[in-house]
């Protein structure tokens, strides 16, 4: 049972000006991006210490897991959020607002 998911997809061109982005990018496949020039204006899509940062953060995800299984928590009676964190290319991952998720009906 997993408390906490981590959804990280997408991949998006460093420099502020360019608006080049692809969501359909899965985590499994961000090596494959390390380092790459932006086909839109050549800037880096993504550096070493944004990928450094980014599997971090999944590994904080899953010890926070692996606390939480065995503490008697019930997943059912949580209620779900939604936090959007985006990296800019130093390897420092910001943190958007926090927001409930509402539950399909």
């Amino acid at each position: 049972m997993e408390f906490v998911d981590l959804n990280v997809r997408g991949i998006k061109c460093d420099n502020p000006e360019c608006d080049y982005s692809d969501m359909a990018v899965k985590y499994e496949n961000y090596p494959q991006w390390l380092n790459k020039p932006c086909p839109k204006c050549g800037a880096n899509l993504l550096t070493q210490e944004d990928l450094d940062a980014t599997e971090q953060l999944m590994e904080i995800v899953n010890l926070t897991n692996e606390i939480l299984k065995d503490s008697g928590l019930e997943k059912q009676d949580m209620n779900k959020y939604i936090v959007p964190v985006e990296a800019n290319g130093t390897g420092e991952l910001s943190f958007g607002e926090i927001k409930k998720l509402e539950e399909e009906k």
